[in-house]
């Protein structure tokens, strides 16, 4: 196993050191945590690598994001399963890719050989992964703020849901302060239809605002 799989997680950095890049990585991958919890699924984590001389280039690292998805697509093919997923590129070794998925659980036997098939590299990793605090900070930890360099985040759209990102800053936007944000985004993550419930809270809210503004219009 990957020794950066097994590192203790309670001994990680504090969020309050981490930089806004690292900051928005934990919130997206402990937004899909969260969001997997509440639809029971379960969250594994398989590290892909790279062959010897695999170009480290831009042009390098988009081949290794097609070939991933040419994966992605036989996992679904052959496992008749959804594959939702968060995807971190780092710079270890020749390339590799660390991928945070929501499914059902794949051979690892089956996936090695897929992966040398399609990418010519045999050295595959595959884990269940428990937990969502503390794991988002163990992930963001050893894959973002570790010792190799961070390159790329990608998500598939159901990783959370479609359109999360840019709903999380509206709530951000009109929220109060953080904690009121982070105590109204746990709600839209275990509704059902998390768009839609935040759109009818929101008129829901301005309805009631605007009957305490009304009375008061009447003395000016």
């Amino acid at each position: 196993m990957s020794s950066s799989l097994v590192t203790n997680p309670h001994n990680q950095p504090s969020i309050s050191s981490w930089n806004t890049k690292q900051r928005r990585t934990f919130q997206r991958i402990l937004s899909g945590l969260k969001r997997a919890s509440n639809e029971r699924k379960r969250i594994r984590i398989i590290t892909l690598t790279s062959p010897p001389g695999h170009p480290r280039t831009v042009a390098g690292g988009k081949l290794l994001a097609i070939r991933f998805q040419i994966l992605r697509k036989r996992i679904i093919r052959k496992w008749g399963c959804s594959f939702e997923y968060l995807r971190v590129r780092t710079s270890e070794g020749f390339g590799v890719l660390h991928i945070i998925y929501k499914g059902a659980y794949i051979p690892h036997s089956w996936l090695k050989n897929q992966w040398s098939d399609i990418h010519g590299a045999e050295i595959v990793f595959i884990q269940a992964l428990y937990g969502q605090k503390r794991l988002a900070r163990y992930l963001v930890s050893q894959y973002v703020a570790g010792h190799h360099t961070f390159m790329r985040t990608s998500w598939s759209w159901n990783w959370v849901f479609r359109g999360f990102v840019g709903l999380w800053y509206r709530v951000r936007r009109n929220s109060l302060d953080m904690l009121s944000a982070i105590r109204e985004w746990d709600i839209i993550l275990r509704s059902r239809h998390p768009r839609a419930y935040y759109l009818e809270h929101r008129r829901k809210k301005r309805w009631k605002e605007s009957l305490k503004i009304i009375p008061l219009t009447r003395y000016f």
